[in-house]
């Protein structure tokens, strides 16, 4: 349109203004997303579980116990072999865990490949914040150790001896963020990660590297599978608009 700027005789183009894009949210859970967790997990649950106690459990279930609330993850390792989850060895079984665990969790838990390129990326087009199972002296000392702490507008993690599902973690992540749920996403790699994002109305996002496989994520309602970290650029491009 034309405007008249109040000099005699001048008149210029009114330049369109451009509407900032809604910010878009994309929140990680760590175990299996961002972190490999599995190795280090698994080596210590063997020792624990199988070779301390004997407890006649697969690898697979083992690998398992990585992604949702670990003493929940516990509890059923025991009900595998007979052990009530109110049982005090579940309790035991978790400290002596978590004692070892917190002495050589920052040193010996690596990145996956390609997160650090995938998120410098994704920054650019969301904001990016975590949510996790992990308790948060842990991941907070694993961030410390990679890095990129600073990637992240927030991060939240329980407390050592809180235990809730994922979901109530996730709504109070989004509340202090201030996000709309209709424009924010959990990536994650379980079911665990699907149910937390649909009970807060935001898109799940499957990572097919981690402990879920790609049926799994399927049948759990993930708007899309990443096979690789770069995957995600494309898919929160998509879905940030």
């Amino acid at each position: 349109g034309i405007r008249d700027i109040g000099v005699t005789g001048v008149q210029t183009c009114a330049l369109p203004i451009l509407a900032t894009p809604p910010i878009y949210d994309a929140i990680f859970d760590f175990d299996g997303v961002l972190s490999d967790s599995v190795p280090l997990i698994v080596e210590i649950l063997d020792r624990t579980v199988r070779r301390s106690r004997g407890f006649d459990v697969s690898d697979e279930a083992l690998r398992a116990t990585v992604g949702p609330p670990f003493r929940e993850s516990v509890a059923r390792l025991c009900a595998a072999t007979g052990v009530s989850a109110d049982d005090p060895l579940v309790d035991e079984i978790v400290a002596e865990f978590r004692a070892e665990y917190a002495e050589r969790v920052h040193l010996e838990t690596p990145m996956f490949e390609g997160i650090v390129h995938a998120i410098d990326r994704l920054g650019a087009v969301a904001r990016l914040s975590i949510c996790s199972s992990k308790p948060r002296p842990l991941l907070e000392a694993i961030l410390d150790t990679w890095g990129i702490g600073s990637a992240f507008a927030d991060v939240e993690a329980p407390d050592p001896d809180q235990h809730e599902a994922k979901t109530e973690g996730l709504r109070r992540l989004l509340a202090r963020l201030g996000a709309d749920p209709a424009r924010a996403a959990l990536i994650g790699d379980t079911a665990f990660d699907a149910d937390a994002a649909r009970d807060n109305g935001v898109a799940f996002i499957g990572v097919a590297w981690g402990v879920g496989a790609h049926a799994d994520l399927d049948a759990a309602g993930a708007h899309a599978i990443a096979h690789a970290p770069d995957d995600l650029i494309a898919i929160v491009r998509g879905l940030a608009g």
